[in-house]
């Protein structure tokens, strides 16, 4: 609910900041008609500003509260040739619609109150209207979940082809290094025991074939520097764990 108050406020200045440019802008055609043309007449012109504002002023004293844009209103918007406001204006008060819904959700007794004042037919289509707007609000809102879901399992993946990668680069390092080791538990302590010391972190990094490396991945030399950096050690370490064999 608090994130749908941000964005109603932003909404209103946003609206307030257009109404005052467009103001300046008729003002600024106003002045440059009757000073280089020598037209007069256009001052006639200096309405709209007045008509912009009164509109402006009426929708935040009686359609704001009322979550209703009236006949008077539109027709002060549109005299007045303020298009954007009006535009802003309907989102404002589909905003304030989508927050009511919000608030009202679990207000039983509100609820109940409301109904009471209400027919039947309209207690019916209010119910449907406010079943749409969830509806719609809850797709969205599960679209944007997936959504996010579906770029940290990428990113979780490919965190774990680096990871795989810069492994097993230590551990060919620790082989070449120990050429007489013939132990392999000794060879996995050793190479598990340079990952969490970040022996060869800036040697692999510093490798030419990286690059190529980063095209499979995706990714930037950068992002996997950053990646590395996080040293997750015991994901590091997991990770090489589990692919060890296939190296």
């Amino acid at each position: 609910m608090k994130k749908q108050e941000n964005k109603i406020l932003m909404l209103n200045i946003f609206n307030i900041l257009v109404t005052i440019l467009f103001n300046l802008l008729i003002i600024a055609v106003i002045i440059f008609v009757c000073v280089s043309l020598k037209q007069v007449i256009v001052a006639i012109l200096a309405v709209l500003p007045i008509v912009s504002i009164i509109s402006l002023i009426i929708f935040y004293t009686i359609s704001y509260k009322k979550r209703k844009i009236g006949v008077t209103n539109l027709l002060l918007f549109m005299c007045s040739i303020n298009i954007p406001s009006l535009l802003i204006s309907y989102k404002i008060i589909s905003e304030l619609e989508t927050l009511d819904i919000f608030a009202n959700a679990n207000n039983d007794e509100k609820t109940i109150e409301k109904n009471n004042l209400m027919a039947d037919w309209e207690i019916k289509i209010e119910q449907e209207k406010i079943e749409k707007k969830l509806a719609k609000l809850n797709s969205k809102n599960e679209s944007n979940n997936n959504s996010k879901k579906v770029i940290e399992q990428k990113r979780e993946e490919r965190k774990r082809e680096i990871y795989k990668s810069y492994s097993k680069f230590v551990y060919n390092k620790i082989i070449k290094k120990y050429p007489d080791e013939k132990n392999t538990f000794k060879l996995i302590s050793l190479t598990t025991e340079a990952l969490e010391n970040s022996n060869f972190l800036g040697a692999y990094i510093k490798q030419e074939k990286l690059i190529n490396l980063l095209q499979e991945f995706d990714w930037t030399k950068e992002q996997v520097i950053e990646i590395l950096n996080e040293k997750d050690i015991e994901q590091i370490v997991i990770t090489f764990k589990e692919n060890r064999k296939n190296f």
